[in-house]
């Protein structure tokens, strides 16, 4: 069963329940997309850390920043599939920080969402580890601090490796010609990311963040199943247009399988062609009572 929506009061400008309808594929291009829309402090993010906070294994702490006054100093987050059941993360105590999970025929270990910040730069040097992708998915918590580097892709990086021939296949269809690339082990004990360009090296430390970007895009879906449900904030930063038309199709490709959900500010991920097939887009507005969801209706 998919998710058909997710409900959200209380965090941050969401000072009264707002919904975001959920796009539900169905074989067709794009039909399982939902894209976000809106303008600079809006709301878009805060959408994304509902996914984090009610798919990460363990309550997270809401700190006080994130709290709306307004909505009682609490926040609630609904997670709904279109068979009725669905799991709450509700504020604990009225002006605390704590929270905790409460099922309604949806099993907390049942929710599997693989979230991607739009902050994507990671340490360019990392130690040795190697995670498949639902270690990644249950280490991945919510941030106190908006912004922090994304360190923990870092330990993907040594799976992606193993499967080196089927991640390349996916990122050829955005780069054209994929670099040769290798995790390579200094003489100080750090591990990095080594490129080779016809016989020009570098490091992961001097890479273009739109090339890193790219590398944790397509680890969300490479390694995808039918079913899986992905959220992806901002996917277009530090990507020049041509790239992001073609990580585009990329998303329309996968989202015929599979539930994804992206916020974005350019226009190169809005797609005629997914709404046509059953995709919604909606727009968030930071209004004078708080910020409002508004889905784009079909006429």
């Amino acid at each position: 069963m998919s998710y058909s929506k997710i409900e959200i009061i209380g965090l941050r400008g969401y000072s009264d329940k707002q919904t975001l309808n959920l796009a539900i594929p169905n074989g067709n291009e794009g039909s399982g997309l939902t894209c976000i829309v809106g303008p600079n402090n809006s709301g878009k993010s805060t959408i994304y850390e509902s996914f984090r906070a009610i798919s990460q294994n363990n309550p997270p702490s809401f700190t006080e920043g994130r709290r709306n006054k307004v909505a009682g100093d609490r926040a609630e987050i609904k997670l709904s599939k279109n068979d009725g059941t669905f799991i709450e993360l509700k504020t604990t105590v009225n002006g605390g920080s704590e929270t905790s999970f409460h099922e309604n025929g949806l099993n907390k270990n049942n929710v599997k969402i693989l979230t991607l910040p739009s902050r994507r730069t990671f340490s360019p040097f990392f130690g040795k580890s190697s995670w498949n992708r639902d270690q990644y998915i249950n280490s991945s918590e919510l941030s106190a601090v908006r912004g922090s580097q994304f360190d923990s892709f870092a330990y993907r990086l040594f799976t992606i490796q193993q499967n080196q021939e089927a991640f390349n296949s996916v990122l050829g269809k955005v780069l054209g010609n994929v670099p040769n690339w290798v995790i390579e082990h200094s003489d100080n004990g750090n591990y990095y990311l080594k490129f080779n360009y016809n016989g020009s090296f570098h490091n992961s430390d001097g890479t273009g963040e739109g090339l890193l970007s790219v590398f944790t895009i397509v680890d969300t879906l490479y390694d995808s199943s039918n079913d899986d449900f992905i959220v992806i904030d901002e996917p277009e930063l530090s990507l020049h247009p041509s790239l992001q038309r073609k990580l585009m199709q990329l998303i329309l490709e996968y989202s015929a399988t599979r539930q994804i959900v992206i916020s974005t500010h350019s226009p190169y991920f809005i797609s005629w062609t997914s709404l046509a097939n059953g995709g919604k887009i909606s727009r968030t507005v930071k209004e004078s009572t708080g910020t409002k969801i508004f889905e784009l209706q079909h006429a």
